[in-house]
């Protein structure tokens, strides 16, 4: 049965597609199979460019077979692959799709998924929505992505109590600090002692060789393998 990781932020702009894609790929290198699924369904296909691939099915288009005996094989083919063997999988490819994405295709999705892959990895957007929630119902650890600033500590904050007031127990969630000790900023042992909540990677603030792969369409552990940026990503993978 997989592991299922849901990549959350309530504050945009902090690296959330960006941490999502490069963690999956780094696990796909280390020779696990794992799945990529994108449930930001207002992100459009960034998660798509940011692979560097345009795929053309999402679970939208599985909606008509979620119930039927193949299913599990026929999700297969619906699967775009990437070159680092990751499989990937948005919610929709179209914005009108989304209003379709209901909490019970959702857990039908991760029910075939689960016995076909070590790890899913799963942008789950950045609004406390129902399809948000069916997504967090279904994982196993929940990391929340927050850059070293005031706005971001807060919303983290925010975002902390109100998980835990919907029944999600704090140990599932861990916090991912991304631009870590960039130039004034707020230190990740502020922001720790900010937020009461276990710190689980570090990545630190390396613009040129994330903008670079970023328009080029490579994730990072793949387009600069030995930045420091990479190497948090793969040392919090391990």
């Amino acid at each position: 049965m997989s592991k299922n990781i849901a990549i959350f932020s309530a504050k945009g702009g902090v690296g959330k597609t960006f941490v999502a894609v490069n963690l999956a790929v780094s696990l796909a290198n280390a020779g696990k199979s794992t799945m990529l699924l994108d449930f930001d369904l207002m992100a459009g296909q960034d998660m798509g460019r940011t692979l560097g691939i345009l795929p053309r099915n999402s679970i939208f288009d599985l909606i008509p077979i979620l119930d039927k005996p193949e299913a599990k094989e026929t999700i297969k083919t619906y699967v775009t692959k990437h070159k680092s063997r990751l499989g990937f999988l948005p919610a929709v490819t179209d914005s009108r799709q989304s209003p379709h994405i209901r909490p019970e295709i959702i857990s039908k999705t991760f029910g075939l998924l689960k016995d076909l892959y070590e790890y899913i990895v799963v942008d789950a957007g950045k609004a406390l929505t129902d399809s948000m929630l069916g997504v967090l119902n279904e994982s196993n650890l929940i990391l929340l992505i927050v850059t070293p600033d005031v706005l971001s500590v807060y919303q983290t904050k925010w975002t902390i109590d109100t998980l835990q007031s919907l029944n999600f127990p704090t140990k599932m969630m861990k916090i991912i600090i991304n631009r870590a000790e960039s130039r004034g900023a707020v230190t990740w042992q502020e922001v720790k002692s900010a937020i009461d909540c276990d710190v689980l990677g570090l990545i630190p603030s390396e613009g040129r060789n994330v903008g670079l792969s970023l328009n080029r369409g490579v994730p990072v552990v793949l387009d600069s393998p030995h930045s420091k940026v990479s190497d948090a990503i793969k040392t919090m993978s391990k």
